[in-house]
């Protein structure tokens, strides 16, 4: 298994840099679970804790959010943007920095038994398709 990344509570030094950057804080990636980077059968349960409570949390103005290029018809191209307020409105969906998409930490952590949903959006590949995410048919209305 691979070294994973941690949040930390306690600061890491850094010896010559300024007093407000002594320390980083780096979070447990579900994506490193779902992209098998990490193996879900190493974890103990602890350590699968940790990437439910420890997960990357962006705050609203983080700029690195997957975006979408997309054209209906004569219209202009428009760019959609994962929306911080999805992280708020759904308590199940965390933001991969790795994979740059969505995923249910859930799901990630504890997979289903089906074998047709353990292969899926949210829980195997991140959720990017921002056309799909609200609405009638929304990703995430209908995950959640």
């Amino acid at each position: 298994m691979e070294s994973v990344d941690v949040c930390r509570d306690d600061p890491l030094p850094n010896a010559g840099l300024p007093s407000d950057q002594e320390s980083e804080v780096i979070c447990y990636d579900v994506g490193d679970i779902a992209g098998q980077r990490v193996s879900l059968s190493d974890l103990s349960p602890a350590e699968r804790l940790k990437y439910i409570e420890n997960h990357f949390t962006p705050d609203k103005n983080y700029q690195q959010f997957h975006k979408q290029q997309i054209q209906k018809g004569k219209d202009p191209q428009k760019t959609l943007t994962f929306q911080h307020n999805w992280l708020v409105q759904y308590d199940w969906l965390v933001y991969s920095q790795a994979d740059h998409g969505g995923f249910c930490k859930f799901c990630v952590v504890f997979p289903p038994v089906d074998p047709r949903l353990a292969d899926s959006v949210l829980i195997k590949r991140p959720f990017k398709n921002l056309q799909k995410a609200k609405g009638k048919g929304g990703v995430l209305d209908l995950h959640g």
